[in-house]
């Protein structure tokens, strides 16, 4: 059986899912819907095999064309994040398996009220969010690691997680990402929550501070490129513990690590980009301090092979990955820093963002 894939914007997120499921038979990318004029994007949809019949262009914050739904199985919304929930609702009441990328939703109202229509219509079976760090293989490790670390190194003390994506081309055409309407950078950068909550076993993050920065005027001059915060953490594998994030686009280097520190050693993750682990096959590294220096290299799937067997299980009736109560948690940290940081001023003073970058990667208080 084959089924048939459409996805609701081009970008980053296709092109690196149209590079996995060339391995697989199951799924074919058969249309999709942008903004721009076939011709624009010919180039690109013809070598996803895409013809103009089977491309629909809207303007943005239209309904998706009732044509686009026929003979698809599953939809892949990858819009702008202010899209995500009229444009989920819309793919589950025309009865599709739904990805949505990143987020329902971009704030708490909006978010909590898409969660109870898919409960009041029973879709909990039809609808997930990709959140690819989850399902890489380093964070893959950590979850099968912990208990044997919790039992040699103790409990978790802090956790540092610095995630900073260099300057580039794309993310400089992607303007609307920075933006409120689009839920902000920290939103788009969720993924330490999503791993702190989901692997490590936290049962509540308390925003205590936080600081945001215009660390790439050619991105946005007024909302925030870059944040820091802090939260303090419970849950039974912690121990007076916090998280410190700092993430953020447009810096001149690329670092992306998550740092645990337990009682007794520290754990880093390296992460690699997706289109790092596709271009070179490596999964990034774990690192474990303690009386010397272990180094682990995980092995496994993309985390867009992760998300194309969840299609198909989710095709034939089988719950999702998450369970809706797991992805709420995940995003109440986020409407915490949201309603925060409202009226805070970003930082443009350079030397202070230097500052924030030095002390960033020395993970200094």
């Amino acid at each position: 059986m084959v089924y048939n894939l459409g996805t609701v914007g081009l970008g980053h997120w296709v092109k690196r899912l149209y590079e996995v499921l060339k391995q697989y038979k199951e799924i074919n990318l058969v249309k999709t819907i942008g903004t721009r004029a076939f011709d624009d994007k010919k180039e690109e949809l013809e070598k996803y095999g895409i013809s103009e019949d089977r491309y629909f262009r809207i303007n943005p914050g239209d309904p998706l064309p009732e044509k686009f739904f026929e003979d698809l199985d599953i939809v892949y919304i990858a819009s702008p994040n202010q899209f995500h929930k009229s444009q989920t609702i819309q793919s589950l009441e025309n009865g599709k398996v739904t990805v949505t990328e990143k987020t329902f939703a971009t704030n708490k109202e909006d978010f909590y009220e898409i969660l109870k229509f898919i409960r009041d219509n029973r879709f909990e079976n039809k609808v997930t969010i990709h959140l690819h760090y989850l399902s890489k293989a380093l964070t893959n490790e950590l979850r099968k690691r912990l208990p044997e670390f919790i039992e040699k190194y103790g409990k978790i003390t802090r956790i540092s997680a610095t995630f900073f994506e260099k300057t580039n081309s794309e993310d400089a055409r992607r303007t609307w990402l920075f933006k409120p309407e689009n839920g902000g950078i920290f939103l788009d950068w969720i993924h330490p929550i999503e791993i702190t909550s989901h692997v490590l076993r936290a049962d509540s993050f308390k925003l205590v501070d936080a600081r945001t920065f215009v660390v790439q005027p050619l991105y946005d001059t007024v909302n925030p490129s870059a944040v820091e915060c802090r939260f303090i953490l419970k849950g039974e594998n912690f121990k007076d513990s916090e998280i410190v994030v700092r993430v953020g686009k447009g810096f001149e280097l690329e670092h992306k690590k998550f740092r645990i520190k337990f009682e007794d050693a520290v754990v880093d993750l390296n992460y690699l980009s997706t289109e790092e682990e596709i271009s070179t096959g490596r999964r990034g590294e774990m690192e474990i301090f303690n009386d010397g220096h272990q180094t682990v290299v995980p092995q496994g799937p993309l985390s867009y092979e992760v998300m194309i067997q969840e299609m198909l299980r989710m095709i034939k009736g089988t719950p999702p990955n998450l369970s809706l109560e797991e992805i709420k948690k995940f995003y109440g940290p986020i409407w915490d820093f949201q309603k925060f940081t409202e009226d805070l001023q970003p930082t443009k003073d350079k030397e202070e963002i230097k500052k924030f970058v030095e002390d960033s990667l020395l993970d200094k208080d």
